[in-house]
């Protein structure tokens, strides 16, 4: 049976398509089977590989081998002065709770250093001179037996003098005169100054007299400074002195003025303020003062 030519083309297409396909998923199945025996063997070697990490530490084997040499050695020779409580017997009982071996020798400590008689000082070869004196000195015995001395005791006879002997009277004590009276100067010593010259006992301030004057026959716009509102007149006054003793500087040429003044209420109360300033500022710096050392001080002026 005969074909044409179309027919014939369609064929060879369709079976070229079929070979390529297979082809293709032939290189594709290999290549997922060399990846997944990657895969497993990458597995198994991090297991394996943990396996021995946590079989070395159960172990006990040591990651760093350890140093095999002591890590300190004493010197054969260390050098230096052996120290004097070294070396002796007793030690040996302290430290190592029995005693030690006898020593085949034994050695006896020096002699303790005698400075030579040059480098002595002055005071100690005073010292050894009258030392030696009193051991190289005689003493002279009375004469006669025990017998005698017991009863010249029990008598109470002085003991006469021993032969060779005399007692000399010391010489009275004359007072001397270092300084003649005819040279002059101090015959009498000054007493002393209860206290440094240059220090003296501070004097009360004197108070100059206060001038009371009345608010109604100030001009107005007059500076003054108001010290307070108290409950009566005495009170006000008695204020101004205390104020006025802290200050005495600040008060001279001051007058004292204390208004009568009522509330709303009826209650009477009395201000205490001082005049006598230049102006405004001069009352400002004066209650500047004041209120450095805590005293109330207000700035204002007549009405």
């Amino acid at each position: 049976m005969y074909h044409d030519g179309r027919e014939a083309t369609m064929a060879e297409y369709s079976t070229d398509e079929r070979f390529g396909a297979a082809e293709e998923a032939h290189g594709g199945s290999l290549a997922g089977w060399l990846g997944a025996g990657v895969s497993l063997m990458l597995l198994v070697g991090i297991t394996i590989w943990g396996y021995q990490v946590v079989m070395r530490d159960v172990n006990g084997i040591p990651v760093v081998r350890a140093v095999q040499d002591p890590m300190r050695i004493a010197p054969l020779d260390p050098g230096g002065t052996p120290a004097e409580n070294q070396g002796f017997s007793v030690n040996s009982v302290a430290g190592d709770s029995q005693s030690a071996p006898l020593a085949d020798s034994v050695t006896l400590a020096p002699r303790p250093f005698v400075l030579p008689q040059e480098d002595v000082s002055e005071s100690q070869l005073l010292e050894i001179k009258l030392t030696e004196e009193n051991s190289n000195a005689v003493v002279k015995l009375s004469p006669g037996s025990i017998e005698d001395l017991v009863a010249r005791i029990a008598s109470g006879r002085e003991e006469p003098v021993p032969a060779g002997g005399r007692l000399r009277e010391a010489a009275p004590l004359v007072a001397l005169d270092l300084i003649p009276q005819s040279l002059g100067g101090v015959s009498r010593s000054l007493r002393p100054q209860t206290r440094p010259e240059w220090f003296q006992t501070a004097r009360a301030p004197v108070l100059a007299e206060v001038v009371d004057l009345d608010a109604a026959n100030l001009k107005a716009d007059t500076p003054m400074v108001q010290l307070g509102a108290f409950d009566s007149v005495s009170i006000a006054k008695s204020e101004w002195v205390r104020i006025s003793k802290r200050f005495v500087s600040f008060f001279d040429g001051k007058s004292r003025v204390v208004q009568r003044r009522a509330t709303s209420g009826g209650k009477v109360f009395y201000r205490l303020r001082a005049v006598g300033f230049e102006d405004m500022d001069a009352a400002r710096r004066f209650c500047s003062a004041l209120k450095a050392e805590n005293t109330d001080c207000i700035r204002v002026a007549a009405r």
